[in-house]
């Protein structure tokens, strides 16, 4: 799994400092403020892909840009490494699976942990490359056979460091955590749940985090865009907070998605679910029959979804005009469409 990135100074004793991205022939690139830096198979020194490393600058190459040496590595991207384990002898050799990592990782036959030859494993390392050794490493989780239904997206999972589960603490502080709607209203939060409202999404969405309106108010045209008002439930700094952080953002894989908020928030109290109602943060822009912005605002609201719809659907009922769930829906949608026209004419 990538360990936490820190903060790293620029230079280091008169070096330019930055993060070298090899390639699958072994040379890499080190990304400085000065701009990119070449480094031949034989100067990386043990640098893997990823690593924050201390380059010499010694000449540019033939128009190509500037050519350098890794002088030092400073701070090691990953801890453990997905690759397919061999038996040699006594001992064991993982070769990565990531074609950008070229350093091969040596395992005592103690520390195989039960891999056996072909096996697709993770590794942790307990040395790293350089100049004058070779990685070496223990086993630590045994993914199954190359070829195993699911194992492509086991080995992308490890070798991102995706964050699978929750923790428990994380879990508990989710679940804990109540709609609290009419509490916000009597607080002054703005009451749009009588505003008509849907949702557009992929079909196969699971949670929904942004929502549309449209009325006509003084001769204008109001146009409402919701967003899920996420912070309300995850204040900064909390647990919760702490562990979106770390994932960044929600990652969708091809059978499963790893969300970045456990699922009581992300599919429940912070999706935009028909027909409940939900907090958000609601745009409201003002525009003319053309589509230009005559008054907008930004207010904490709640909202009350009254339909979720699908792209390919959407698209079905403006080209044919038919097929729309009420008149409310097809009054909404060929009017955001129009709208769309005008703006795209202008």
């Amino acid at each position: 799994m990538s360990k936490p990135k820190r903060s790293v100074k620029t230079k280091r004793k008169g070096y330019p400092v930055g993060r070298i991205s090899m390639t699958r022939k072994g040379y890499g690139f080190v990304s400085t403020p000065g701009g990119d830096v070449y480094v031949a198979v034989k100067n990386t020194a043990g640098a893997m892909h990823g690593d924050t490393v201390a380059v010499l600058v010694q000449s540019a190459r033939g128009g190509k840009g500037a050519s350098g040496v890794v002088m030092k590595v400073l701070e090691r991207a990953n801890e453990t490494i997905v690759g397919r384990y061999e038996e040699h002898g006594g001992i064991g050799i993982v070769v990565p699976t990531d074609a950008r990592i070229k350093a091969e990782v040596f395992v005592q036959k103690r520390d195989a942990h039960g891999a056996t030859d072909g096996d697709i494993v993770v590794v942790h390392l307990t040395a790293y490359p350089s100049r004058s050794q070779a990685a070496q490493g223990a086993v630590t989780e045994v993914l199954g056979r190359p070829g195993t239904p699911g194992i492509e997206i086991e080995i992308i999972i490890r070798e991102h460091g995706l964050r699978t589960e929750f923790p428990p603490e994380v879990e508990q502080a989710a679940d804990a955590i109540e709609l609290g709607v009419e509490a916000e209203i009597a607080s002054g939060r703005e009451d749009l749940r009588d505003v008509f409202t849907v949702t557009i999404d992929p079909v196969d969405a699971r949670d929904f985090d942004d929502a549309i309106s449209i009325e006509h108010v003084d001769g204008l045209v109001r146009m409402g865009v919701h967003i899920a008002d996420v912070s309300h439930y995850v204040p900064w700094g909390s647990t919760i907070d702490e562990e979106a952080r770390k994932r960044a953002t929600s990652v969708y894989l091809v059978d499963r998605v790893l969300p970045m908020l456990p699922e009581h928030l992300s599919n429940n109290i912070c999706s935009l679910n028909p027909g409940v109602d939900r907090l958000a943060f609601s745009v409201i822009m003002d525009l003319d029959n053309d589509g230009v912005l005559r008054a907008s605002r930004i207010v904490p609201s709640v909202i009350r979804s009254d339909h979720r719809l699908d792209y390919g659907s959407v698209d079905t009922m403006l080209e044919t005009k038919s097929g729309f769930a009420d008149e409310e829906s097809r009054a909404l949608l060929t009017e955001f469409a129009r709208i769309a026209g005008r703006i795209g004419e202008r």
